[in-house]
């Protein structure tokens, strides 16, 4: 969990700088448009901002060990069920209003399910240890 953490919060800092690169830019790419969009804003900061504080969040509570104590467990499967939840719906304005293929933001999508995969498969295998 800690290395799927890791590579979002690198394509994060990644899709982060984009951002403040293309907005200074006239000429852009189709995957600069979705930076362009409304969407790539949330209160005030782009989303690859709140995406560098939930990944920096899961490997930190992933890297000190806190997800072993239930109350950070709970935090960080919350945070997790927020970030597929936005997933879906980044996934769905990327595909079916922008209609642009960005690698960068697939990557995200696909390490956000990974996360989760990961975290059930965790929950999954508590639970059949702590029935036998």
């Amino acid at each position: 969990l800690a290395g799927v953490a890791l590579l979002g919060l690198l394509g994060a800092l990644t899709l982060a700088v984009r951002h403040r690169a293309v907005r200074a830019k006239t000429r852009f790419s189709r995957c600069d448009r979705v930076v362009r969009a409304p969407e790539a804003v949330l209160w005030g900061r782009p989303v690859a901002d709140w995406a560098l504080g939930f990944y920096a969040t899961a490997l930190l509570s992933v890297g000190l060990g806190l997800y072993q104590d239930a109350r950070w467990l709970w935090l960080l499967d919350g945070a997790v069920i927020v970030g597929v939840g936005a997933t879906c719906y980044y996934a769905f304005v990327l595909l079916f209003r922008l209609r642009v293929m960005c690698l960068g933001c697939l990557k995200l999508y696909f390490i956000n399910l990974l996360m989760a995969a990961l975290l059930v498969d965790y929950h999954w295998n508590t639970l059949i240890l702590f029935f036998s």
